[in-house]
Formats: structure tokens, C-alpha cells, sequence
């Protein structure tokens, strides 16, 4: 799977990762859509203090669940 990782304040790389393994607790979400906000943005442009590098930016996404963990905490209720 690929991903974009901030190596750096203005340094962007394009980056293949190992598909994840899910956890029991976890699911799987093959992302459809990923919003970048104001704090990506300005750890792109060096500018958030909060974060360290690199880092894969992304946290506002939405997408399909393709893998349930063991402890399904979706039909728990």
C-alpha cells in the first residue's frame, strides 16, 4: 500500500508500506477518500511543534471495512 510520509518541513516522499495486520481489538479500512487538514498543513510547512518526523499525514478519511478483528466491537452492542 502506499503512503505519503513528511520526511521533513517541505519534504514529501511517496512510500510503500507492508499491508498492516489488525490487532483483535482493530478493523481494516481500505481508505476511499483522505482529508488533509490545517495540522498536516502546517507540519508540512514545519510549523507544528506537536509532531516529530517523518510522519504519514492524514487522520480525517473515509473508506470501506474489508477486515474485522476478533473482538468485533462493531456488533458488541
Amino acid at each position: 500500500m502506499k503512503a505519503i510520509k513528511i520526511i521533513g518541513p517541505g519534504v514529501v516522499k511517496l512510500v510503500e508500506l507492508k499491508e498492516p495486520k489488525i490487532s483483535p481489538e482493530e478493523i481494516l479500512i481500505k481508505v476511499k477518500a483522505l482529508g488533509l487538514c490545517g495540522s498536516d498543513l502546517k507540519t508540512y510547512r514545519g510549523q507544528n511543534q506537536m509532531v516529530s518526523y517523518p510522519r504519514i499525514p492524514g487522520h480525517e478519511i473515509t473508506g470501506e471495512i474489508i477486515q474485522i478483528g476478533k473482538n468485533d466491537l462493531l456488533n458488541s452492542r
